[in-house]
């Protein structure tokens, strides 16, 4: 039929010039944008592309793998490093070494932006004896109440 085209989601048939499916109601601008940003490609330094095509090479030595993700990290990249593993996680679903190194990139964005000494509040004696005022008038409510309706 003229004038339809298939939803790329759920294959109905909608009018030509329609902004969403009218079975799934994707938007399909939105769809559209989504897909461009999926194929973006995350650009890295040579270096760096070379310690990737090392590891292509030695793919089951996971030191190649560990300097190539301190490599990342050094330059401020690990974004080109995920992508790298994500793209090897998606040809491969048996592949075992990258959601490893998936995860080991997470943890080191996560190391890399938590502070390395964590900094706490001296407690002042003043808030310390308000606690254990607090702790005593609680303790002597609940030895009352027990009295009480115990009795």
């Amino acid at each position: 039929m003229e004038g339809l085209f298939s939803c790329p989601e759920c294959g109905y048939e909608n009018p030509k010039g329609s902004t969403a499916c009218q079975r799934c109601l994707l938007v399909f601008d939105k769809h559209e944008r989504k897909l461009h940003k999926l194929n973006h490609v995350i650009g890295a330094s040579s270096r760096l592309e070379g310690m990737w095509r090392d590891i292509l090479v030695h793919y089951n030595d996971f030191e190649q793998h560990e300097k190539f993700i301190q490599g990342a990290l050094v330059e401020n990249n690990l974004s080109f490093a995920s992508q790298q593993y994500r793209k090897m996680a998606e040809a491969n679903p048996l592949d075992e070494i990258a959601p490893k190194m998936l995860a080991r990139i997470i943890q080191m964005a996560t190391l890399a932006y938590v502070p390395l000494e964590h900094k706490r509040r001296p407690v002042s004696v003043s808030h310390m004896g308000a606690k254990v005022f607090i702790l005593i008038v609680f303790i002597l409510l609940i030895v009352v109440l027990s009295h009480i309706f115990l009795r």
